[in-house]
Parts: C-alpha cells; structure tokens; sequence
C-alpha cells in the first residue's frame, strides 16, 4: 500500500479553466473565423468571435467580466498578455480596411465596444432585408431540412437583431 504522504492528493487542475491561461499554439496572427469581416455580415461573424473567444475562456475580456486588474497586481502582467492576445486575434479576423479603423484601441474591451458601436447600429436595414428575404424564401429544393435551416437562420438572424436595442 503506498505511502499516503507520497500520494498527490490535489485535484487535477486544467489550465484552461484559468482566463489568463495562454495555450503555447496560441499566437497573434490566429483567426478566429473562416471569413474575415469586411464591414458585412456583422451578426455572423459577431457569433463567430464569441464562440471562439469562449472555446478560449477568453470572452469575459471583451464583456467586462474580466476587468483590469491593478498594475500592481501579481495578475496584471498575465492579463495585459491575454488582452494583447485577444485584441490580435479581433483584428486578425478583420479585413486591412475594416481593421485600421481600430488599431488605436487600448484594450480587447474597448475594441469590442468600438466594434458594436461602429457596426452594431445599422440593424434597421439589415432587419428589413432579412424579413423580406424571409416572406421570399421558397421550398426549391426536394428537402423539407434543407427548407428548414434556410428558414431557422433567417428567425435566428431576425430574433438576434431585434434583441438588440
């Protein structure tokens, strides 16, 4: 029987539980979408950010919920690493022209607020557009799931874009 002195009794740690965690295949020219924003298609590739900042456990850097902390800090260094990270990893999946409107940014949170202010405000045009493109959409194809997912993104998109204030 071992000795139970010898026996690591701490529970397993993952490290990617930790928002400063940086993983060493993360690097700063890394998209995180397939297709780079070109001022089109905001809602989309929004979605696309989040999702991959959350796979990251990285999207409390652009909500607020991980603040700044004091440069005094022992957590301040690894933060302004993460935010550093994070704010490439934005602009990395941003178009050159899109992308040097917002280079000036001073953190991953005031980006992603710069961000929503810039793109987030034409939704009445692009809720026009999608309702219409809904009262249009047609069963062409012999799947009825292939009809449907037409249809759910179209309700998807407009529910999304009448949430928003």
């Amino acid at each position: 029987m071992p000795n139970s002195e010898s026996v690591d009794q701490s529970p397993y740690r993952n490290p990617y539980d930790e928002p400063l965690f940086l993983s060493p295949s993360d690097n700063p020219s890394m998209s995180m979408v397939n297709s780079p924003f070109n001022g089109k298609d905001f809602i989309n590739w929004t979605r696309g950010v989040i999702l991959a900042l959350g796979s990251k456990n990285k999207e409390g850097f652009i909500n607020g919920v991980i603040a700044e902390p004091e440069i005094t800090s022992d957590k301040y260094k690894a933060w302004k690493c993460c935010d550093y990270m994070i704010r490439c990893w934005i602009l990395s999946s941003m178009t050159p022209e899109v992308k040097s409107g917002f280079l000036s940014a001073k953190s991953a949170k005031e980006l992603w607020s710069d961000i929503q202010e810039r793109y987030g405000q034409s939704n009445a045009p692009l809720l026009f557009q999608l309702k219409k493109e809904l009262r249009n959409l047609g069963q062409d194809t012999n799947y009825v799931v292939e009809y449907y997912n037409k249809l759910k993104r179209r309700w998807d998109e407009i529910e999304e874009i009448e949430g928003i204030p």
